[in-house]
C-alpha cells in the first residue's frame, strides 16, 4: 500500500520502521547489512543512495541522524498515547497547533483529544502503522463525536473502512507524550 501513498516528509537516513527516529538499534541493523549478515529488506532506509548494499558513509549519515535527529523542514513530530500503551505520531505544521501542543506538553495546559483526517501510508514518520493524520489538518479537540474514537491498532485491522468512511481520527483518550522532532 505504501508505493500509492505520497508521504508528507522524507525518509531519514537509517530509520528501518519510519518512526521519525534512528535508533542504536536501527544502527547495528546497518551494520549487520554492510557486514553481509542481514538483508538489505531489514533496513531500506539505511542504503541511502539505493545501490542495494550499505557502505560507511552511510552508516555515518545513519549514525548522525541518530545523534541530532532527523530534519525536519516545518512543524513538530510528536508521540501520542492511547487505549493504554498503543502510540502512533502525528506530524503538526500549523504554529498554533505546535503551541498548543508544547503547552500541553509541560502542563500549563488541559489534555484535549488529537484529531486529523486519515490518510494511507506512514508518512515517514508514523511506522509501523500503514496509516498517518494528515499534517495540514491536525488539531486539538475538547470533545468529538464517537465514530472516530478508536484504538491505532483498530484503524489499522480495518483500515480500508477507516480512510474511505471514517475518514477521520480522534481517540478520546489520546495524551501527548513527548516531542520526537
Amino acid at each position: 500500500m505504501a508505493q500509492d501513498c505520497p508521504a508528507p516528509i522524507p525518509v531519514c537516513a537509517g530509520d528501518c520502521n519510519t518512526d521519525a527516529e534512528v535508533t542504536i538499534e536501527e544502527l547495528i541493523a546497518g551494520v549487520l547489512i554492510a557486514l553481509g549478515s542481514s538483508s538489505l529488506s531489514r533496513c531500506a532506509p539505511m542504503d541511502r543512495d539505493g545501490n542495494g548494499e550499505v557502505t560507511i558513509d552511510e552508516l555515518v549519515v545513519g549514525a548522525g541522524s541518530a545523534l541530532q535527529g532527523c530534519p525536519l523542514e516545518a512543524g513538530g513530530i510528536y508521540e501520542v498515547q492511547v487505549c493504554g500503551d498503543e502510540r502512533f505520531r502525528v506530524h503538526i505544521q500549523d504554529s498554533e497547533t505546535l503551541e498548543l501542543a508544547e503547552r500541553i506538553l509541560a502542563g500549563k495546559e488541559q489534555p484535549k483529544i488529537v484529531t486529523g483526517e486519515l490518510r494511507c501510508g506512514h508518512g515517514n514518520f508514523n511506522g509501523p502503522w500503514s496509516w498517518h493524520l494528515d499534517p495540514a489538518t491536525v488539531g486539538f479537540a475538547d470533545i468529538a463525536i464517537e465514530l472516530c474514537d478508536a484504538c491505532p491498532s483498530f484503524v489499522e485491522e480495518e483500515l480500508d473502512y477507516w480512510l474511505h468512511t471514517v475518514a477521520r481520527y480522534c481517540p478520546w483518550t489520546a495524551e501527548i507524550v513527548r516531542r520526537v522532532r
